[in-house]
């Protein structure tokens, strides 16, 4: 599956996007689904803080959110 981002780029699984939390934060794209509560919006599960899974955090984004920097 795939989504739009900002700027009407098109991302997929394995693609890593930018997304603001706290801070500015970019990570891998892990999954991407169809909101519940609305059909034409995606969500996007992103895996960040490297490859030391004591360091990982998972988030879901909404793609509209998120962009490639």
């Amino acid at each position: 599956m795939k989504a739009k981002i900002q700027d009407e780029k098109i991302v997929g699984v394995n693609d890593y996007v930018c997304f603001k939390a706290d801070c500015e934060i970019c990570g891998k794209i892990i999954d991407i689904n169809w909101t519940e509560w609305n059909n034409s919006i995606k969500e996007i599960t992103i895996q960040s803080g490297g490859s030391d899974p004591q360091y990982q955090e998972i988030q879901v984004i909404l793609a509209s959110d998120c962009w490639i920097d």
